[in-house]
């Protein structure tokens, strides 16, 4: 079909003069449109904006507005705002205005649902902003944690790498250092918290002193990085050591000059995270395989087929090519994920511990709880946590979420597990039984960085509107 760029644009008459949400009365916000003369309306509706279906498809949950004159077609049309089970935060509310042709004027309007409904005042739960002028995918670490001055390193699609100082009050800028491409893996960090590493589409790796963001060394590699690279300190072979993986290939750099120590071809594609547990390094790809690799040589130890599919394309589909390895606690087993299953493997030989039905690989890494029982908590794509026994795969309880989750790992912290999912919702669970016990909605935009842990107190949280945002939990 063909759409014009020039002329009447449908429905153009019944573009809103103005809408927006009054919080007067918190209990019963009042959504209020004001149409101009010339319209021509059959109907004015809301929704909230369709979170739970992203990737999806969605009808709408319409909700009518009704003339404040009744039998005007102009004037104010209003309604009371729906908030009944909807978690404090910012939201967006979906307007349509359709005409007696059938044609549909549709745009968005910002609101706010209060922390504490029929409060004097907002008790809101974000302490601090600090936006920035790219979108944030890469998840966000934090190097000094434990100073007086942490700094949180986020790296964003533009190819900015940017440091602020954070506190539980504000962030503000420390440096910033500018590679060409979209940073997309989230960076690794040394066990002190001097240097950071960081891969970027434009094929570099770079390594970073955080305390003045000056480059310490940079490596070139043939393909874009999209995996998050993995840092190895010197107990294992002398020197501290980076894993990174390139398209097909993994290497070992020298931590210290960027120098390269040995390749590995892993025959398949892989964008997650390489994991490492005692004289062995771990990653999957693309072509449905799980590799185990000696960290001193790169010999391969074992490999193990996951998934093989009908042709190439079906089999990077549904294998673990996005998953991020994670030992679990007995260090003897690594859990490995797809798009349909997760599977503990052992360590040294490759041979399956135990499998768990489910999407886990989009959402980002497991999290472990040790008391009162050893715990490890899943979260899987459509945004259910599920708890089983690291041991043997059974499962303790599982909670869902009211939005998906991609890209963005758990926070655990006093015994609450903290999602952060597609559309910006913040969700906190108890760890031992699952129900969920605290809710948010920080950001009206997609999220897909996994967020960081400040002090034990607040998250540090990001998404595509280039928001940092400080979230006191």
């Amino acid at each position: 079909m063909e759409i014009p760029l020039s002329g009447d644009k449908p429905a153009e008459h019944e573009k809103p003069i103005e809408a927006n949400v009054s919080n007067n009365d918190a209990s019963h916000p009042v959504l209020s449109v004001k149409i101009g003369p010339q319209a021509n309306v059959a109907s004015v509706q809301y929704q909230y904006w369709p979170d739970i279906t992203y990737a999806g498809s969605n009808d709408g949950n319409w909700q009518d507005l009704v003339p404040k004159e009744p039998g005007h077609q102009s004037g104010i049309w209003e309604t009371v705002v729906d908030t009944a089970g909807k978690a404090p935060g910012s939201y967006r509310i979906q307007l349509r205005v359709t005409n007696q042709l059938g044609e549909l004027w549709d745009e968005a309007v910002p609101f706010e649902i209060p922390a504490q409904l029929n409060a004097s005042t907002n008790t809101s739960r974000i302490s601090w902003e600090f936006k920035l002028d790219a979108s944030v995918q890469a998840g966000i670490v934090i190097a000094g944690e434990n100073t007086e001055s942490p700094v949180a390193i986020v790296g964003q699609l533009d190819g900015t790498v940017t440091a602020l100082e954070v506190s539980d009050k504000k962030a503000k800028p420390k440096w910033t250092y500018r590679t060409q491409g979209a940073i997309v893996g989230t960076p690794a960090l040394s066990s002190d918290g001097s240097r950071v590493f960081i891969g970027s589409t434009d094929h570099r790796i770079y390594a970073m002193d955080t305390s003045t963001g000056n480059l310490l060394w940079s490596y070139s590699g043939s393909q874009p990085i999209l995996s998050s690279p993995q840092w190895l300190d010197d107990s294992h072979d002398g020197k501290p050591s980076l894993f990174v993986v390139i398209g097909r290939t993994l290497l070992k750099l020298d931590a210290a000059t960027g120098a390269v120590l040995w390749t590995a071809d892993i025959h398949g594609f892989f964008a997650g995270r390489p994991e490492i547990v005692d004289q062995t390094v771990f990653v999957a790809s693309g072509d449905g395989k799980v590799s185990a690799l000696d960290i001193r040589s790169g010999m391969l130890l074992w490999q193990k087929t996951l998934s093989i599919q009908a042709n190439p394309y079906r089999t990077l589909l549904y294998s673990p090519w996005y998953c991020n390895p994670t030992a679990l606690p007995d260090k003897q087993s690594v859990l490995f994920t797809t798009v349909s299953k997760a599977y503990a493997l052992n360590a040294a030989t490759g041979n399956t511990v135990w499998t768990l039905n489910g999407g886990y690989m989009y959402a980002g890494h497991s999290v472990f709880m040790a008391e009162p029982e050893p715990t490890l908590v899943l979260p899987d794509e459509w945004g259910t946590a599920t708890a089983v026994n690291p041991i043997n795969g059974s499962k303790r309880w599982t909670s869902k979420t009211k939005q998906r989750i991609f890209h963005t790992a758990p926070i655990f912290c006093k015994g609450i597990i903290y999602l952060t999912s597609v559309n910006g919702l913040m969700t906190g669970i108890d760890g031992v039984t699952g129900n969920i016990v605290d809710e948010l909605q920080f950001s009206r935009n997609y999220v897909f960085s996994s967020p960081a842990l400040l002090a034990g107190q607040m998250l540090i949280a990001a998404g595509h509107d280039g928001i940092v945002r400080g979230i006191r939990l």
